[in-house]
């Protein structure tokens, strides 16, 4: 089993897309989607595939701090069967049918891997949480018993810890091919944030990135997946 974790905060419409591209790209597969609420929400799950809702929009911790506390709420909720755990920021698309036969190949020799490495405004490096996907035993301690999402970083963010001990550990990881980080051999499909691709070269998914909520990028972003 795979399970997604995504926290909507003032996102339903971002969130709506995101969904239906998980049901659209993964539908054969066994899986589950989790959507932490960390603002109060009006969209009608039921018409999803396989989505639980976890309601946090009371929480009074906002920013990283908050995405954190989210993460670590929906992966309370994660099935006791599922092999790996995927976090998705409530901005991303995902564009490949196959992608998923391909994460899970790519398991049997990684327990992490990640779309893109910040270093930018930061002591040290870390991979981004826009796509995270991670074996869910090893990191189920790491993460409910020692804060595993808990940001340590001066800015803060909420994969920071579980890079860490990552490298700690001494674990193999895989940082996937894309737009931010080489630029010059893997363009972005869509003309705001970053795409992320598959060692085949064949898109993953695509995160739209900052600014999201300006009227404009969201009619955008729904024809390049209507079109993708």
């Amino acid at each position: 089993m795979i399970s997604f974790i995504t926290v909507n905060y003032k996102g339903d419409k971002w969130i709506d897309l995101l969904l239906k591209s998980i049901n659209n790209t993964i539908s054969h597969l066994n899986y589950e989607t989790i959507v932490v609420l960390n603002s109060p929400s009006k969209l009608d799950y039921s018409k999803y595939v396989n989505v639980k809702v976890v309601d946090n929009s009371k929480t009074k911790t906002v920013g990283g701090e908050g995405h954190a506390e989210g993460l670590t709420r929906g992966f309370e909720r994660v099935d006791p069967k599922s092999k790996v755990t995927v976090i998705l920021d409530q901005d991303v698309g995902l564009l490949s049918k196959n992608w998923d036969q391909t994460i899970q190949s790519l398991m049997d020799n990684y327990v992490l891997i990640g779309g893109s490495i910040e270093t930018e405004a930061y002591s040290q490096p870390f991979l981004r949480p826009q796509f995270l996907a991670f074996l869910t035993a090893i990191f189920r301690d790491e993460i409910l018993f020692k804060d595993g999402f808990k940001p340590n970083l001066p800015i803060g963010d909420t994969t920071s810890r579980l890079f860490a001990f990552v490298e700690r550990s001494n674990l193999p990881y895989k940082v996937l091919p894309n737009s931010r980080n080489w630029s010059k051999q893997y363009e972005s499909l869509f003309k705001y944030g970053e795409t992320i691709y598959l060692p085949s070269l064949k898109p993953l998914c695509h995160h739209v990135g900052r600014s999201v909520h300006k009227s404009h990028r969201l009619g955008e972003w729904k024809e390049f997946l209507d079109e993708y």
